[in-house]
């Protein structure tokens, strides 16, 4: 039997309200005026970094989560990973490799909870879009196309239909393209399906996660012949990739709810 969870002392009560604050002041920060920095409480143009908790720092980014997402709309988890990431996501994917984010009005917030002990919380806010934002295309009428010799323009009311009888035609590499460059991979064994959004023709990509899912699935035919196995943490159930699929046709990113990370 699950334990309820106990409600908040008022120890808890008055760090959270001491936290909103912080997040408060930071949000309000004149970005391009903060003077520069190393490590934590960086700063330069266009962004800050903060520490809010050194004690419980997961519990406390926990508890903020509800009060920032009331006051600042949907949440998005972004796995980072060091490579082809823009700074300050870089320089910040060192220290959290999986952030929380926000959009607010005119800037990011993000946080997260450093890797290395002892594991401290800390909050990033820039005017530098995280990785995985839609391009503009995207949020104002991209067209979408089943890659294919005749390509097969698809809208998101038929997408996964479309798909699923692909699928069961023994077609198992998908291709979905955008007139903008960006891409979407479909590649399943019809359980399992591996689901990557590329950005542009040389972008590594991001693909869709199952963070609970433990060993690995084969039967993986690409287009080639050849046949491949992945961590099931790295392919989600095809019910669900059709699921991210059809939101990535209709709204050009991830569903809010979607855990991925990026492979840049």
């Amino acid at each position: 039997m699950t334990a309820e969870p106990h409600p908040p002392t008022s120890s808890e009560a008055r760090l959270l309200h001491d936290q909103l604050a912080a997040l408060a002041l930071l949000c309000s920060r004149d970005l391009g005026a903060e003077p520069g920095g190393a490590g934590l409480g960086a700063s330069g143009p266009g962004y800050r970094i903060s520490e809010l908790a050194r004690d419980k720092a997961a519990k406390s980014r926990d508890a903020l989560l509800a009060p920032l997402t009331k006051q600042w709309g949907s949440v998005r988890r972004v796995a980072l990973r060091d490579g082809q990431l823009r700074e300050p996501w870089a320089f910040f994917a060192t220290l959290a490799p999986e952030v929380h984010v926000w959009h607010t009005p005119d800037r990011w917030l993000a946080l997260g909870v450093t890797s290395a002990p002892p594991a401290r919380l800390l909050a990033l806010v820039t005017t530098t879009a995280p990785p995985g934002t839609p391009a503009p295309a995207a949020e104002t009428g991209e067209t979408w196309a089943l890659d294919a010799d005749v390509p097969v323009p698809v809208t998101p009311d038929e997408v996964a239909q479309l798909l699923r009888t692909r699928i069961g035609g023994g077609q198992f590499d998908l291709w979905l393209k955008s007139p903008s460059g960006r891409a979407v991979s479909l590649l399943t064994n019809a359980d399992r399906a591996m689901v990557v959004l590329f950005e542009g023709p040389d972008d590594p990509g991001e693909h869709a996660l199952d963070p609970g899912a433990e060993g690995a699935s084969g039967g993986f035919l690409l287009a080639d012949g050849q046949i491949d196995a992945y961590p099931d943490a790295d392919t989600v159930p095809l019910g669900e990739a059709l699921r991210l699929v059809e939101h990535i046709v209709r709204t050009g990113t991830w569903p809010d709810d979607a855990p991925w990370m990026s492979d840049r």
